[in-house]
């Protein structure tokens, strides 16, 4: 006998890494300061404010009508390299995550971008921003792109698959006595980035609910909505 249900993938994991400067091990060689991490709870539809106000965003729906609360994890750090402001949102149970996050580009990495086109400079930044919140079993690969319009200028939509790397894990029981196996399916992230000015702007989503009989479409509305509540405090 087979059977098989989903539970929440354990090796679910949140990492914080710098877009733009050296890496962990140099940085902790060079003494640099680390981010200023705080934890919390908020409701669906209930708008999210950053730790110094930097942006602000509004959570989308939850899945389930009983479990209507998301766990979300808030990083923040302002140095001589570094200046952002991000979060991620998550019901594990469910398999629903979203990501949403400020940064402002230093003017070193701004001079190399003037030398990019528009859509080489946002396909770069939408690379980085898949990578920003967790690991995975395989490297995403981009697999669906639109240029689109927001409220800061165009920006690029994107989605990757990332192999075995799904939010929910199967576990899958073989034979009488059979040792659990997890299983995990394919991951499909949606990302979608924007450059205005030195500020590097981002969201990101994955929602399991929508990785059954639905479309790239689908995941799009549903990162496009959640971006289009997102305010940023920019300076002129």
């Amino acid at each position: 006998m087979k059977v098989t249900f989903a539970l929440p993938l354990f090796a679910f994991t949140f990492w914080v890494c710098s877009l733009f400067t050296v890496s962990p091990s140099l940085a902790v060689a060079q003494g640099t300061r680390a981010p200023k991490v705080k934890t919390g709870k908020i409701k669906e539809n209930q708008q999210y404010k950053s730790i110094d106000g930097k942006f602000s965003i509004t959570l989308p729906p939850a899945r389930n009508p009983f479990v209507a609360t998301y766990k979300f994890r808030e990083s923040k750090l302002k140095n001589e390299t570094d200046d952002y402001e991000e979060v991620v949102f998550q019901i594990a149970d469910f398999g629903q995550a979203y990501g949403a996050g400020v940064r402002r580009i230093p003017q070193s990495v701004l001079a190399q971008m003037a030398k990019e086109e528009e859509k080489q400079t946002l396909s770069n930044l939408a690379g980085r921003a898949v990578f920003q919140w967790r690991n995975y079993a395989e490297e995403p690969q981009p697999v669906d792109e639109a240029q689109v319009q927001t409220q800061f200028g165009v920006g690029l939509f994107r989605i990757y698959v990332a192999k075995h790397s799904s939010l929910l894990s199967a576990i899958t029981v073989s034979g009488q006595g059979g040792k659990p196996k997890p299983e995990r399916s394919d991951a499909r992230i949606a990302v979608l980035v924007v450059k205005k000015g030195d500020l590097f702007i981002y969201a990101t989503a994955e929602d399991e609910y929508l990785m059954g009989g639905s479309t790239p479409l689908d995941l799009r509305k549903q990162l496009e909505t959640f971006f289009a509540t997102m305010m940023v405090k920019i300076q002129e």
